[in-house]
């Protein structure tokens, strides 16, 4: 506050103050020698970087009990948040499971099990998320699995499709 002649303070409507350096949502600081305008603590631009891919056709998984890759992404350096769901299924009436998991070939981030009833076109949604930091570029991927043989990992959903995303993978750098 700045005081007058006589050592008495005064204001100014917030109409006075002029822009200066201050962009939208900043605040008002003290700078230890002058009034700034800053960014609020804790924030900064948010900039993030995605990769997606998706299949554009069925993989039949012809083996049992035989990973098969599905789409997937190159990622940089830095840490992610990688995201992948899969349509898989059978047309025949034999019990069994479907395994999904992240991976790049070496080292499996994420998975996930479920069971098939022995019921015909029975069609399961699996999904299974991870956080990776990588130190390279490095490839991530999609794979599949089931305990039968003549399974499939679909590109789009068997009723009612709405174009080829049905099994995907999708991936945000968080860092």
């Amino acid at each position: 506050m700045r005081l007058d002649d006589r050592g008495r303070g005064h204001t100014h409507a917030l109409s006075d103050l002029q822009q200066g350096t201050a962009a939208k949502d900043d605040v008002i600081a003290w700078s230890g020698s002058e009034w700034i305008a800053k960014a609020p603590a804790g924030s900064s631009p948010v900039a993030l970087t995605n990769a997606s891919a998706f299949l554009a056709s069925d993989v039949s998984m012809a083996s049992a009990n035989t990973w098969y890759n599905g789409p997937s992404v190159s990622l940089a350096a830095g840490k992610w948040l990688v995201m992948a769901s899969a349509t898989v299924g059978r047309t025949a009436t034999t019990a069994g499971h479907y395994n999904l998991r992240i991976s790049d070939g070496l080292t499996h981030y994420a998975s996930v099990q479920q069971y098939h009833a022995s019921v015909a076109n029975n069609w399961a949604a699996l999904s299974c998320n991870a956080i990776i930091t990588l130190a390279s570029t490095t490839t991530i991927q999609l794979q599949a699995n089931g305990s039968i043989a003549a399974d499939v990992l679909k590109a789009t959903t068997p009723n009612n499709s709405s174009g080829a995303n049905a099994t995907g993978i999708v991936a945000v750098k968080i860092a």
